[in-house]
């Protein structure tokens, strides 16, 4: 299963700090283990760096990728 984090959270939305994505993460784990769900085994997102660490805190078993859209992004920014 994979978990594809910008459908989850609005795009247009103010950033957030990590503590919130850890939070919304801990309910999401939470939900899934109480109905027998598998966790995710890849996660994808965008370069969010607050995302990416509260991913890391938990959902540490999981694979995490980035949207190729942001890296080409990157790659013609340089």
């Amino acid at each position: 299963m994979a978990l594809n984090l910008p459908t989850l959270f609005n795009l247009e939305a103010p950033p957030e700090a990590e503590p919130d994505f850890e939070w919304a993460f801990v309910q999401l784990k939470t939900l899934m283990e109480q109905n027998h769900i598998p966790l995710p085994r890849v996660i994808v997102m965008d370069r969010d760096l607050a995302c990416t660490n509260a991913t890391e805190t938990v959902f540490p078993d999981s694979d995490k990728l980035l949207y190729l859209w942001h890296i080409r992004r990157n790659v013609h920014a340089q």
